[in-house]
């Protein structure tokens, strides 16, 4: 792993082709690391960071590299202290809903949490840091 201006790459030789795979691609690398007090500089920065987690672990390789292995013990960090619901700023909460959000219609607080707390840990469960 390398950083290349403000991305990072992660080099792997192929054998059978005989060439190298650079990757992965359209990752939001500048999200890591993550801190809360982002979000209200920018609305987009929690639902980008998880969603980045979410399909890195399910690449799978996200427990060989130290640097995302931070970003998912904080997650848990988040989810164990209730800040990824508690945190969050109105906006924030909007851009969730309108982009990656499960439940339909969030009339009540329990249907935000649900919603915020099962892509959490279906992320970190994906990326082998919870167990069943």
């Amino acid at each position: 792993m390398q950083n290349a201006g403000e991305s990072i790459q992660y080099r792997l030789k192929c054998e059978i082709l005989n060439a190298h795979f650079i990757g992965p691609f359209n990752f939001p690398w500048r999200r890591i690391p993550f801190s809360v007090d982002q979000l209200q500089d920018d609305s987009y920065a929690f639902v980008w960071w998880l969603r980045m987690l979410h399909n890195l672990a399910t690449i799978g390789f996200v427990r060989e590299v130290p640097e995302l292995a931070v970003e998912y013990e904080h997650l848990k960090e988040l989810l164990d202290s209730e800040d990824i619901y508690k945190k969050q700023s109105e906006k924030s909460l909007q851009r969730y809903k309108e982009i990656w959000s499960i439940e339909d219609r969030w009339r009540k607080e329990a249907q935000i949490k649900s919603d915020l707390f099962f892509m959490g840990l279906l992320t970190l469960h994906l990326a082998g840091f919870i167990e069943q």
